[in-house]
């Protein structure tokens, strides 16, 4: 009797699995960093830093996934409520903890940059330098863990908008100060709207390169999602060992330095 129950129960896990294995799962990520680090050329064949990194992750787990864009607010907004499996990429923030299970390797790294209008540079070393100015983010954005410390809270005059581009246009026609962003998106975003001449960032980032990972919403109920984050977990790790990810971030860097000679 107990070796049927045994035979029984890991049999019934094998189904799970395999149903599992067979849905697809939804996935958001931040419209921002489209195309910067997710798009598709000319042949609809997807490419990117972070798209190659996602389908190689999925394809190892072989899990479908299909992949909805959303501003970063909302994004954040449909993982909180279960609208969606999953989501990203993100800074771990306690905020989101709440709501979101982190994987437990980074998808990747990025690296904050203050935006200026041209010729407007000033000497930045720490976050005191930044007092008195009208800073831009991206909404619903955490650019700096340190920026809400009892020490800095409400001495930078924070003003969010909804798109970079957005943000870039307040920018150029001083409705703020600077622009704290996405160093690599927000010159991608620049060079589409041409205006690449007319900014420029500074040389000391508002933080150094900080991990962004994906999340799985805590809201979203479905069979064998303990499974399927142990699965991810083992093979982001994995990327992460064998140097799968690295190769695939030097591909593009290598790429991008070519088309700017």
């Amino acid at each position: 009797m107990k070796k049927t129950i045994i035979s029984l129960f890991i049999v019934i896990i094998g189904i799970s699995s395999q149903l599992f294995s067979n849905s697809l799962i939804t996935l958001g990520y931040n419209i921002d960093l489209v195309p910067s680090f997710y798009w598709k050329d000319i042949n609809n064949n997807q490419e990117g830093i972070d798209t190659e990194i996602i389908s190689n992750l999925f394809k190892r787990c072989n899990y479908p996934v299909d992949i909805t864009f959303y501003p970063w607010k909302r994004l954040m907004l449909a993982l909180e409520y279960g609208e969606i499996v999953m989501g990203g990429p993100g800074f771990k923030t306690e905020s989101r903890e709440k709501y979101a299970i982190y994987l437990d390797k980074p998808l990747n790294y990025a690296t904050f940059s203050i935006f200026v209008r041209k010729s407007e540079i000033f000497p930045y070393r720490k976050l005191s330098d930044l007092y008195g100015k009208l800073v831009g983010i991206n909404r619903g954005y955490s650019i700096s863990p340190e920026i809400n410390s009892p020490e800095h809270k409400g001495k930078i005059q924070i003003i969010p908008a909804n798109t970079a581009e957005i943000n870039l246009n307040k920018l150029i026609f001083k409705r703020i100060d600077i622009y704290v962003g996405n160093r690599d998106a927000v010159l991608f975003k620049a060079m589409q709207m041409k205006i690449l001449d007319k900014i420029e960032f500074l040389a000391t980032p508002i933080s150094e390169p900080r991990p962004v990972y994906l999340m799985i919403s805590k809201k979203a109920k479905f069979a064998g999602k303990d499974q399927m984050i142990n699965t991810l977990n083992h093979h982001l790790t994995l990327m992460w060992k064998d140097n799968t990810i690295d190769s695939i971030i030097d591909k593009y860097i290598q790429k991008n330095s070519k088309k700017g000679k």
